[in-house]
């Protein structure tokens, strides 16, 4: 698999944070924006510490307002992770979707 086939954005800027966040071990923000072409690049290389960040990122903006389409893109994205954190949001705020009675 060649990093060109991990998808849009997972190149450029992101490939940069990425190269960043090594030479400085660990302490680099990471964009919102960034997140997703982060997290597949830091899958593809085995950098657990990178992915854990953003994981940890994508958290930080998971709301019961963004989780159904955070979760809609995670699937779309095939990445488990972020759908499961996503998911435990929907389940945990299930009323709030729920229509009034």
């Amino acid at each position: 698999v060649a990093l060109g086939e991990l998808g849009t954005g997972c190149e450029g800027e992101a490939f940069e944070l990425v190269l960043d966040f090594i030479y400085s071990q660990g302490q680099v923000e990471i964009p919102t924006q960034r997140v997703v072409a982060c997290i597949r690049i830091a899958d593809y290389l085995q950098i657990k510490k990178l992915a854990r960040a953003c994981v940890d990122r994508f958290s930080s903006f998971l709301s019961q307002e963004s989780a159904p389409m955070l979760l809609r893109q995670a699937l779309d994205l095939q990445m488990p992770l972020l759908a499961d954190l996503a998911q435990e949001c929907v389940a945990a705020n299930f009323e709030f979707y729920s229509p009034e009675q």
